[in-house]
């Protein structure tokens, strides 16, 4: 797996999309390999429920959304912008220190 990802030159910016992804080796592979994002596909529950684990297991996060409430999700707010920067945006950390330095006796 790893000349695939090496060949590829699949990087951190990447994002993949694999349709049937069987018991989740590569996804886990080229997740931790290369810290991309990665999207897949699969009809089968039993392999879904194995790849689950794996994935959790390797420490990754998985997000498993049914048929039936893929278009609800796809349109949704995310928890983060919802709860946690709603309306908002995040500001960048060399503003924060900028401001900081320049009000703080600090």
């Amino acid at each position: 797996m790893f000349v695939l990802i090496e060949k590829a030159k699949i990087s951190k910016e990447h994002h993949i999309l694999e349709i049937g992804f069987g018991w989740g080796g590569y996804a886990v592979e080229v997740v931790t390999k290369t810290g991309c994002k990665y999207t897949s596909i699969t009809l089968s529950e039993q392999q879904l429920e194995y790849a689950q684990l794996r994935v959790e297991e390797a420490g990754l996060q998985f997000i498993s959304v049914p048929d039936p409430m893929y278009d609800e999700h796809r349109h949704s707010a995310g928890f983060m912008e919802e709860y946690i920067f709603p309306d908002g945006c995040l500001t960048a950390l060399s503003r924060v220190t900028s401001v900081m330095a320049a009000t703080s006796r600090l």
